[in-house]
């Protein structure tokens, strides 16, 4: 397992308000054909957004991770019984976000890591899992759609965001890196929300868990 992997690009979707995230979202999707926005869901619609100018090739990697998945899509697919829909269903089921920017694209991934977690956790799992990784690309994806109910359940996110971490092993030309640090050394141990903020910002940042590993993601 490699020390440091480094950042190629990276692309963030943090917008100030739910509502201004709402707009920017609906606004791609006026961009896209009329059967593909049909399909597409707030978090298909972020991850979308993010995953713009990239072609992953078959031997590269792709770690999604997503606290609460397909809030909204999920809503949707409840209320809509008792006569449940087709679309909702195949859409609330995890890694359905991301898929929505792959099949219509027909790209093949031979590693492929959708995960579901919580906080740091979730963080630690899916930087380690882009270390053991044996492609000489990899991408992290990482986002949630706010839902409404479901939300105000605790069942759901409270804001919709979404980022993209593009690595590999080579150095040269490289934005920044994401180093492994020995165990119990990182600092704030970020959620997926706080860690996107700070790449937004591009601001140092660590992330990890006891029993899962440390990593301090810097910039150049």
């Amino acid at each position: 397992m490699p020390d440091t992997l480094f950042i190629r690009s990276a692309s963030v979707f943090l917008p100030e308000s739910e509502t201004a995230a709402e707009a920017a979202l609906e606004a791609h999707r006026n961009t896209l054909s009329r059967s593909a926005a049909r399909r597409m869901s707030a978090m298909g619609l972020a991850f979308d957004l993010v995953m713009s100018g990239e072609s992953p090739a078959e031997d590269e990697a792709l770690t999604l991770a997503t606290e609460y998945g397909m809030t909204r899509t999920l809503e949707d697919y409840l209320v809509s019984f008792p006569s449940p829909s087709p679309l909702a269903f195949q859409n609330s089921i995890h890694p359905a976000g991301i898929e929505q920017h792959l099949v219509p694209r027909r790209l093949a991934l031979r590693e492929f890591l959708p995960l579901a977690g919580e906080g740091p956790a979730l963080m630690a799992a899916a930087l380690r899992s882009l270390f053991l990784c044996e492609s000489r690309v990899m991408r992290l994806v990482v986002g949630e759609e706010r839902g409404t109910w479901m939300s105000e359940a605790d069942c759901g996110a409270e804001r919709t965001f979404a980022f993209r971490l593009t690595l590999s092993r080579d150095e040269a030309g490289s934005l920044g890196s994401i180093s492994r640090l020995p165990a119990g050394s990182a600092g704030e141990r970020l959620a997926p929300f706080d860690l996107t903020a700070a790449l937004n910002d591009r601001r140092a940042a660590d992330v990890g868990c006891d029993d899962i590993g440390f990593f301090r993601i810097t910039w150049r």
